[in-house]
C-alpha cells in the first residue's frame, strides 16, 4: 500500500511544515493534535475543555483515515503541568476505551499555549483487510482475490461467498 497523507477540514490543519497524518502499510499516524476547535480556530481554557478538543482532533483524523479509536495501539500525549494528570485521564478514558499502549510525558511548554497535546499511532480498515486476506489466503492455500464494495471484501473462489472486513 503507497503512503498516503491524511488531510480534512475537520480538524485544524498544521501549523508547520508537517502533515495532520500518514497512512502506510495499514496503519495510520497521527501528528499531535493541539485542543485547537478546527471551526474557529480558538483554544478553549481548562484542561478537561482541552484534552476533549484535542480527543476530537485525533478522532476526525482518525476518521478521515477510515479508523476509528478502537483501533489505536499507542498513544503519545503531552501534558504542560502533571498536576492535570488525573483531569486529563478522566477526558481521555472516554475516547480511547480500548486502552492502548500509552506514554504521557511532561513538557515545559506547548505551541500556542496548550496544556495537552495528543499523538496517535492506529490500524486503518485496509490494515485489517491486509491481515485479514493473508489469513484466509494461509488457512485455504487457495488464490483469493480483493474488491471493493464500500468495504473490502475477500472471495473464496472455490464456493464464490464474499466475507465483508469490517
Amino acid at each position: 500500500m503507497n503512503p498516503k497523507v491524511i488531510d480534512t477540514s475537520d480538524a485544524p490543519g498544521a501549523i508547520g511544515p508537517y502533515s495532520q497524518g500518514w497512512i502506510s502499510n495499514g496503519l495510520v499516524f497521527v501528528s499531535g493534535q493541539l485542543p485547537v476547535a478546527p471551526e474557529t480556530g480558538a483554544m478553549p481554557d481548562s484542561i478537561v475543555e482541552q484534552a476533549e478538543q484535542s480527543c476530537k482532533n485525533v478522532a476526525a483524523i482518525l476518521s478521515a483515515a477510515g479508523s476509528d479509536a478502537t483501533r489505536v495501539l499507542k498513544t503519545t500525549c503531552f501534558l504542560t503541568d502533571m498536576k492535570n494528570f488525573v483531569a486529563f485521564n478522566n477526558v481521555y478514558a472516554k475516547y480511547f476505551t480500548q486502552k492502548p499502549a500509552r506514554s504521557c510525558v511532561a513538557v515545559k511548554e506547548l505551541p500556542k499555549g496548550a496544556l495537552c497535546e495528543i499523538e496517535a499511532i492506529a490500524i486503518s480498515n485496509w490494515g485489517v483487510a491486509y491481515f485479514c486476506v493473508y489469513v484466509i489466503a494461509a488457512y485455504y492455500s487457495e488464490t483469493i482475490a480483493l474488491r471493493e464494495y464500500g468495504k473490502p471484501a475477500v472471495q473464496n473462489h472455490l464456493n464464490g461467498r464474499f466475507f465483508i472486513l469490517s
